[in-house]
């Protein structure tokens, strides 16, 4: 388990112990029991690998424990505070160190992982989409030279046109064809579908657009690298 595997094990915790703080007034201690149980099968398994230590997660451990030493007694207005502590910051704190160190090092582009990691966590993957592009759109700038301003497909046009931008891409007609039609039917198909408000990408639309992205961005420092090697000679 890597990578984006780990933080969707962490947000089906999250919403575990969310939902089990809403509903601790109106729920039952066998059901809040039951629902404790189908926490701990998640959290136990996730922290034996990122942190078996359970060092970045403040004193969650503890709080489970006192939360089952309550329930099984059917008091559950004695873990009252601890499934606070749990969901408002020890979750958090965990979700952090998982960020940091399992879902974007060494994966995703530092800025992208910024912004769009929260989002990921709340599940609101329309912003997750709408906050993909501007990434990829200012890395593109920046990294061939292109004047603030373009964006879309206009910016792709620029760059894969026949001498745009201050560092222009050195490639092949072909390839240029190629990589336009690529980005330009990625950012009309998904950036202009999932700006709209009705429209609700769920987590596998939403991950694939950012992994798309952080696949692009990878690619295109690497030709925009050659290509100031290559326009420099």
């Amino acid at each position: 388990m890597t990578g984006i595997r780990y933080f969707r094990c962490y947000q089906d915790a999250y919403k575990i112990a969310l939902e089990m703080l809403r509903q601790i007034d109106e729920l039952d201690e066998p059901v809040l029991l039951a629902m404790l149980e189908r926490l701990n099968s998640i959290i136990v398994p996730l922290m034996e690998e990122v942190d078996p230590e359970w060092a970045h997660c403040g004193s969650l451990k503890r709080h489970l424990g006192f939360m089952k030493y309550y329930l099984d007694r059917d008091n559950k207005s004695g873990c009252l505070s601890d499934i606070r502590d749990i969901v408002f910051a020890e979750l958090p704190e965990l979700g952090d160190y998982i960020i940091d160190n399992g879902f974007s090092e060494g994966h995703l582009d530092m800025r992208l992982c910024q912004a769009t990691s929260r989002l990921f966590e709340i599940n609101d993957y329309a912003s997750v989409v709408r906050a993909t592009f501007p990434v990829l759109s200012s890395r593109l700038r920046r990294i061939f030279g292109v004047e603030d301003g373009s964006d879309g497909e206009n910016l792709v046009n620029i760059i894969f046109g026949q001498g745009g931008g201050l560092n222009p891409a050195a490639l092949s007609r072909e390839e240029k064809t190629a990589y336009r039609n690529l980005i330009a039917g990625f950012y009309a198909v998904y950036r202009n579908k999932f700006n709209h408000e009705d429209s609700s990408p769920t987590f596998v639309q939403a991950n694939g657009v950012v992994e798309m992205a952080n696949s692009l961005i990878i690619d295109l420092e690497l030709v925009a690298e050659a290509s100031m090697r290559a326009n420099s000679e």
